[in-house]
């Protein structure tokens, strides 16, 4: 090989390689972020990059978990609605779809207010997701009690990695001082292998309502594990 062959391979190597330590950089900060639209940018700038799917994904999980919110908030059928259109296999469907079919049940024809008073069964629904489903087809007059459990657990988050994970975790800790006493589960995600969710196990649904009221107060995601 001649010399001036040489030196252009070598000089194209070094680019690929720039080219490849800005991606991560890049990627690096947007997982610091942890945003839709830090996601977002990265895909922009870096459409060709290996981690191109996870930060889709990610993108993806903040926006379900944001407009989860939203329509929880607001607590009407139509942001339920709203909810089921833009993530129809998002992780709170079941949930989403048992309030709606509540509220109509609730809602009477002709009522001037679109949406009834919130009542201890449509806590219910909301605290936990695994009993959704039975309160909304359960009777307003006679709802159901909560099935008994020796542990629940409730989800502090989804994350592109492990290590997200893991800073998500010391960072919750600092802000919800009931986590110090508690250790943390880690794992890859069913319905996605690029997403890990950070969970904690409680004694029982008491304790785990109260420990997501605590963290919904200094801004925490929390919710009771609908797995």
């Amino acid at each position: 090989m001649s010399g001036s062959r040489f030196r252009l391979l070598l000089i194209w190597a070094l680019i690929v390689a720039a080219g490849c330590s800005r991606h991560d950089a890049a990627w690096e900060q947007a997982k610091t972020i942890d945003t839709p639209d830090a996601y977002a940018d990265y895909q922009e700038q870096h459409p060709r990059s290996r981690y191109s799917t996870e930060a889709r994904l990610r993108r993806e999980a903040l926006l379900a978990e944001r407009d989860w919110s939203s329509a929880k908030q607001a607590n009407t059928r139509e942001s339920y609605q709203r909810y089921l259109e833009k993530h129809p296999e998002g992780l709170w469907v079941k949930l989403a779809q048992a309030r709606v079919a509540q509220l109509e049940t609730v809602a009477a024809p002709g009522d001037a207010a679109d949406e009834p008073a919130a009542t201890p069964e449509l806590a219910v629904a909301l605290a936990e997701p695994a009993a959704a489903a039975a309160v909304g087809s359960a009777s307003l007059e006679a709802p159901a009690a909560a099935p008994p459990a020796t542990q629940v657990f409730v989800q502090l988050g989804a994350f592109s990695s492990q290590a997200a994970a893991e800073r998500a975790w010391t960072n919750a800790k600092r802000s919800v001082a009931a986590l110090a006493s508690l250790s943390p589960t880690i794992a890859r995600s069913s319905r996605s292998s690029s997403l890990y969710l950070l969970r904690v196990g409680v004694a029982d649904l008491a304790a785990a309502r109260e420990l997501c009221a605590a963290a919904a107060r200094v801004g925490q995601a929390c919710i009771v594990d609908p797995s």
